[in-house]
């Protein structure tokens, strides 16, 4: 069957409840004028996030540009919100600002099966739902696992040696390579020609992740390399798996797992901030990496330290790799079922 969605209800002030993302932001309560909706509403963000839809449980005070709904008696408020989030298609302004209209929401048309139905279904997303959360939650406890892991390491007071750690300059113990952007012309979709990397837009959990090639060849990276940023966000690093063209935005070292860790760790420590502080632009250069001192213990000791990181590492990937394929699973689900 086809109905309308909902039924809307507005501020006879303001025709939506205020701005985007704000609702969770405590630093902007106040600031704007609070709307209080009683429990069992549907909330759509109007702008930002737009067209994400939430069940609101308990009472709560909106600070957003949200857009209020509340169900039809039958409709199962979990399955609707599903449907939205699903579905919802965004206006574009005139301005070129993507928003989001209680006018262009209401008219969309739902189909949608007998309320008994819509509660199997339901429970069974709700499901997949929290498998979902109890997988981010791992992720999430295992990345700060990592960085305690880190700061307990690289200040020694997680050792796995007695034996003094030696000091050396990066340009001492690696090659460097600044990168050198091609011209824009050169650049292209095409795999066959050479991988570009030209920052963090290109690293993703700690991967290089292809996004432009280029037909002109400035400064080179090869697989195994550290890719580090130097251009803001500073630091931000990978290990390179192509053989790539590397542009200014990025540095490439030839350097082993244990100089990838400490480097990562630098960023921890808000190293590299400390290197860019007065400049227009945050950045780092040739010389600051070459004269970067690198704390070093002994190569028992480094073995270790790689172990163990690499360990847990490897523990981040799956788990990120395991939300990826439920969140995959459950949009098939929701394609079928909205179709």
């Amino acid at each position: 069957m086809k109905k309308e969605l909902f039924n809307e209800e507005f501020d006879d002030e303001f025709k939506y409840p205020l701005y985007a993302n704000a609702l969770e932001n405590e630093g902007l309560l106040g600031y704007y004028k609070e709307y209080k909706y009683d429990s069992n509403t549907i909330t759509v963000t109007a702008r930002g996030n737009i067209g994400y839809a939430t069940v609101r449980k308990n009472k709560f005070n909106a600070i957003g540009r949200l857009i209020m709904l509340t169900a039809k008696d039958d409709l199962n408020m979990d399955f609707f919100t599903e449907y939205i989030n699903s579905n919802v298609k965004v206006h574009i302004e005139s301005t070129g600002v993507p928003q989001l209209t209680a006018p262009s929401l209401k008219i969309n048309k739902l189909n949608y099966p007998n309320l008994n139905e819509q509660n199997k279904i339901s429970d069974f997303l709700i499901m997949i739902n929290k498998k979902i959360e109890l997988l981010e939650k791992k992720h999430q406890y295992y990345q700060n696992f990592k960085k305690y892991l880190m700061q307990q390491i690289f200040t020694q007071k997680l050792r796995f040696s007695n034996e003094d750690w030696d000091s050396e300059k990066l340009g001492k113990l690696c090659k460097i390579t600044m990168g050198q952007s091609p011209s824009s012309k050169n650049y292209s979709e095409d795999s066959k020609d050479t991988v570009l990397i030209q920052g963090n837009a290109d690293i993703v959990g700690g991967k290089i992740v292809p996004r432009v090639y280029t037909s002109q060849i400035t400064k080179t990276s090869k697989s195994g390399d550290i890719i580090l940023t130097v251009r803001a966000p500073v630091g931000d690093l990978a290990i390179n798996d192509f053989y790539a063209c590397i542009g200014r935005g990025v540095c490439s070292i030839e350097g082993d797992k244990f100089i990838y860790y400490s480097l990562q760790s630098l960023k921890e420590k808000h190293v590299w901030e400390r290197y860019s502080q007065g400049s227009t632009f945050e950045s780092i250069n040739s010389n600051d990496l070459t004269n970067l001192k690198v704390n070093l213990p002994s190569q028992f000791e480094q073995k270790k330290i790689v172990s163990i990181l690499s360990n847990v590492d490897n523990k981040i990937e799956l788990l990120h790799q395991n939300i990826n394929d439920v969140k995959k699973f459950k949009d098939g689900l929701l394609q079928q079922m909205f179709i």
